[in-house]
């Protein structure tokens, strides 16, 4: 059994509070290694030692942090979902093409700068309202984003095991992915204009604490 697959075991057995012993039992593999295992993941904070009736416990010390998790990412889907009927609500056009893209770009195997160009266009928003609710809108989806970049974060610094990541990052991309593709199919006039000023728009995601 390879240290990933004692890692993952380990982690998906130890959500109620386990003796060590019988976490092995269940994860199985070489008792010492996993013994070894248990003990660094709870000195990485992935588990945690308790005491119940005067014996050590094991279990995930992230099963804490994950109701903290989930409690946001509700939230973010909720505001996309508002922020998506507001934007539903508003007359159109809401865009207006600025011309085709153009910009310069690096190419490694010319070794030198050409020219890219978009002929589909450019497109900006045609009022500040319409310009601010899209504004307010990418506030949402860019949490998402932070969560994948912490997500990873995390896990590449061994604070969270692999599952718990994957399944994280896989719920935010469901997410992101749900919302532009509501955002277009409900406004069908504008699916174009949208995926254009998405495709060239700058994003952002702000500092962060793991």
């Amino acid at each position: 059994m390879k240290e990933q697959d004692y890692e993952d075991r380990i982690w998906e057995n130890s959500g109620v509070p386990i003796s060590k012993t019988d976490l092995w039992r269940l994860v199985k593999g070489d008792k010492k290694t996993c013994f070894d295992k248990i003990n660094e993941m709870v000195q990485t904070s992935i588990l945690k030692e308790t005491t119940e009736k005067n014996k050590k416990m094991i279990v995930r010390l992230d099963s804490i942090k994950k109701a903290e998790f989930e409690f946001s990412f509700e939230f973010q889907k909720r505001m996309l979902e508002l922020s998506r009927s507001v934007i539903k609500k508003m007359k159109y056009p809401m865009f207006k093409k600025i011309g085709i893209y153009k910009t310069t770009v690096w190419k490694h195997h010319l070794k030198r700068s050409i020219l890219d160009m978009d002929i589909q266009g450019e497109y900006r928003a045609r009022s500040k309202v319409v310009k601010h609710n899209f504004e307010v809108m990418s506030f949402y989806y860019s949490a998402l984003l932070l969560f994948i970049s912490k997500t990873n974060l995390q896990r590449s610094l061994d604070l969270m095991t692999k599952p718990e990541a994957d399944r994280r990052n896989k719920k935010c991309e469901n997410a992101l992915s749900e919302h532009f593709k509501k955002l277009q199919s409900e406004n069908r006039r504008e699916a174009k204009a949208i995926k254009q000023y998405f495709k060239h728009k700058i994003y952002k995601i702000d500092n962060f604490r793991i």
